[in-house]
């Protein structure tokens, strides 16, 4: 579900900026670790109680298929990454979460990928 949400988010956002015809970049992108954040991923204080490293990890995993695959965006920069992290920490951060495997395993696959187009030329 959070897949197919993105995909039609990310049909209305190309279709609301195909006029402008400047490359897009999505300036905060990121999902605390909280119970119903995917609903509502600005409120910094949905369940701050209610920590759901899982429902993270499962947003960011839909971010990264979706949104590269975006012609229309051209980078993101996630949300707060700097924070202190940890499983118990209900904050935005990935750090020693779930959420920062599921990234990690995203970059090397596309790091593999830029390098084989490199190869290519």
């Amino acid at each position: 579900r959070l897949v197919d949400a993105w995909r039609r988010v990310g049909t209305k956002i190309e279709r609301s900026v195909a006029h402008i015809r400047r490359p897009l970049f999505f300036t905060e992108l990121g999902y605390a670790s909280q119970e119903g954040i995917n609903k509502d991923p600005w409120n910094y204080f949905i369940a701050v109680d209610d920590i759901d490293l899982g429902e993270q990890r499962d947003c960011f995993a839909a971010v990264l298929e979706v949104v590269p695959t975006l012609e229309f965006v051209h980078g993101a920069f996630w949300f707060d990454y700097f924070g202190e992290g940890g499983r118990g920490d209900s904050g935005y951060t990935p750090r020693g979460k779930p959420a920062i495997e599921t990234w990690r395993e995203w970059a090397a696959v596309e790091c593999d990928r830029g390098i084989e187009r490199s190869a290519d030329r």
